[in-house]
């Protein structure tokens, strides 16, 4: 259990120590001027909040590296070396969000700097998408190359080469879809072992709309409006209709 908070030692310590007492624990990864010490604040931050990553945290063995704050901030940071974050500790130019990535699909960092640079291209250049894509649906990195090209290919001929484009732009996990990457079998996911997710989401999309998305949230605000009014809140039946 102590694996699921990031334990003081290992998380970044603010660079310039002359600083500390004008900021505060509120700042964040604001609270550092590295940007990669930024960007490990933040995926620690996803990391401990996150549901899915809380029960890898427990459902895996005394010795896992799940279970081992400095295994995992070793892989973070070894992805980090490959997509450097911004000066703010946010993505950068090449679009690769690392905490958010590493927090939605812990299974990518079982990758090698190597492997994650391959699986990237592959990503991009078999969906033709950019590096937000990926961070919306980072199972495109796990899943195997003939069988994402195949629900690419599948897509353009039901619906074509332009709704396709848009789909994938704004809904990316649809590629995953067609691929039987949310099978309950679980077989998809790499080789060697189980790399997959451990499914507990069925979409990873659904999770953060894209911006200009605008159908997806308009949709969302609408089916909450309607489950609010199944409990007619603040409504009293005796006034009801008085007035």
């Amino acid at each position: 259990m102590r694996a699921l908070l990031a334990p003081r030692a290992f998380l970044p310590r603010p660079v310039n120590r002359r600083d500390v007492t004008s900021r505060s624990a509120g700042d964040g990864e604001h609270a550092y001027d590295d940007p990669v010490d930024r960007a490990l604040a933040v995926f620690w931050r996803n990391w401990t909040g996150n549901a899915s990553c809380r029960h890898l945290v427990t459902a895996s063995p005394r010795g896992s590296l799940w279970r081992s704050p400095e295994e995992i901030e070793s892989r973070v940071r070894a992805w980090l070396e490959v997509f450097p974050p911004s000066p703010s500790g946010t993505c950068g130019a090449h679009g690769i969000d690392v905490p958010t990535i590493g927090t939605r699909e812990p299974m990518t960092l079982l990758l090698t700097k190597a492997e994650a640079a391959r699986a990237v291209v592959r990503a991009k250049t078999t969906l033709e998408c950019g590096g937000r894509q990926i961070t919306l649906a980072p199972g495109v990195l796990l899943i195997d190359e003939e069988k994402l090209g195949r629900a690419v290919r599948a897509l353009r001929e039901e619906v074509g080469e332009t709704e396709a484009r848009e789909i994938i732009r704004t809904e990316p996990d649809a590629a995953l879809t067609l691929a039987g990457w949310w099978d309950e079998d679980g077989e998809e996911g790499g080789e060697g072992g189980r790399r997959d997710s451990l499914r507990t989401r069925k979409h990873y999309a659904r999770a953060m709309p894209p911006v200009g998305a605008v159908g997806a949230v308009r949709e969302r605000i609408a089916e909450r409006e309607r489950g609010a009014k199944k409990f007619r809140v603040g409504v009293d039946k005796h006034t009801a209709g008085a007035g």
